[in-house]
């Protein structure tokens, strides 16, 4: 019952950072943070297996504006945070820093694939954005109860 009630909780989450990432809400500075990318690093730590992980990304993406088939980017995107959940166990015995290198290395990730141009022509812009990423995950991590986890 109460891994129901930690799914159905954190995948509602999930679903609320999708649509915050699709609408314009969260500007600064002309940037948009990935609040969505943000979230589902700090909750790679928070899965008990894939498949729960599984539909955290399924609950992100229909936050997203699911409508009938996966943009490029949303496909980019999960590939990236589901690579990100396999190399988790290879980084820092400290989840806070794994999750602050987690969060730079997915953001930069996914411009390589999506938009490598967009790296070049706005360095300043991306910079920003990863600074603004790392910083709402950091945000997050801090905010997330851990203390339900282990039971």
């Amino acid at each position: 019952m109460r891994k129901t009630i930690k799914l159905s909780v954190i995948s509602a989450l999930a679903f609320a950072a999708g649509a915050v990432q699709s609408s314009s809400l969260l500007y600064f500075y002309d940037v948009r943070p990935n609040v969505l990318l943000c979230l589902l690093v700090v909750l790679l730590f928070a899965a008990s297996d894939f498949l729960e992980y599984a539909v955290f990304l399924v609950s992100g993406f229909i936050g997203l504006g699911y409508s009938g088939g996966l943009s490029k980017e949303t496909a980019i995107l999960g590939a990236v945070l589901i690579l990100a959940f396999y190399v988790k166990d290879y980084l820092s015995e400290s989840e806070f820093l794994s999750t602050i290198a987690l969060t730079a290395l997915t953001t930069l990730l996914f411009y390589l694939a999506a938009d490598f141009s967009f790296i070049l022509e706005n360095f300043g812009r991306f910079l920003l954005e990863l600074a603004y990423n790392v910083a709402i995950s950091s945000v997050l991590w801090i905010l997330y109860p851990r203390e339900y986890e282990k039971k």
